[in-house]
């Protein structure tokens, strides 16, 4: 009933270059505001979209409004690359690579501003699927993020075999990036994705310390509170702007 009746929206947390500050891109958010009960947590909504695999729809719709609203901001001049996180579900619909192309053909949206987060743990049970729907969307010309990195239980193997072009690292290891053996697996994580010519993105940066470590460590891209929160999609544009004027600042 929420689908249909319009009450799910996108929030969109921004991501910049983790040496000049420069915006890079941003990270749609699905929300719910519930005609009754206000807004709905997405830990509590999106569990259980998964499981009655109301998922699929629930991320096609997502999937449209990220790209409806690239072309919004397009008319404002701000040009900038659309993460949409995918559910395993979506990935086994028989039907779902068609509707991305339909997508990206209907709303014309630059295929190469698209980026789709796949995470670790979908990558386990039937690899070689997965790599032929990662190969097509290739193909299409969209990006590939592996989202959440290192907190699954998928064969470093993998990397060498599906065409991610970024990998994110999660929040858990740069929560504690101060404390050695957290900051020794970032830095190890860091070194295979340059050997394999990927970008990583540092999720949940939240203080000065922590962007310190992570743009010493190499990490290209940064994104949390420290950069901003989620931010409704008519702030992007301002936002933006402000942030371009600021370039060099955040790193001196």
């Amino acid at each position: 009933r929420g689908l249909s009746a319009g009450e799910f929206f996108l929030m969109f947390q921004p991501q910049v270059d983790a040496s000049t500050g420069s915006p890079s891109g941003v990270e749609a958010l699905l929300r719910w505001r519930h005609h009754t009960r206000g807004l709905v947590s997405p830990g509590e909504f999106i569990p259980v979209a998964e499981e009655t695999g109301l998922i699929v729809p629930l991320g096609q719709r997502a999937l449209e409004m990220a790209c409806e609203q690239f072309k919004l901001w397009q008319l404002q001049d701000v040009h900038t690359r659309i993460s949409v996180n995918v559910s395993a579900r979506q990935l086994q619909d028989p039907h779902w690579l068609e509707s991305v192309d339909e997508t990206i053909q209907r709303t014309g949206m630059p295929p190469h501003y698209l980026d789709l987060e796949i995470t670790e743990s979908m990558l386990v049970g039937n690899p070689q699927k997965v790599m032929d729907t990662l190969d097509t969307l290739g193909q299409m010309g969209v990006t590939l993020t592996l989202d959440d990195f290192g907190t699954g239980y998928s064969s470093l193997s993998y990397l060498t075999r599906l065409p991610f072009h970024t990998i994110k690292i999660d929040r858990s290891f740069i929560q504690h990036i101060d404390e050695k053996p957290r900051r020794s697996i970032v830095q190890a994580i860091v070194a295979i994705a340059h050997s394999l010519g990927m970008r990583i993105i540092a999720e949940g940066v939240e203080t000065p310390l922590q962007l310190s470590i992570v743009r010493d460590l190499g990490c290209e891209e940064i994104q949390g509170f420290y950069i901003s929160k989620p931010i409704e999609a008519q702030a992007i544009e301002p936002w933006w702007r402000m942030q371009l004027g600021n370039v060099g600042v955040m790193v001196n």
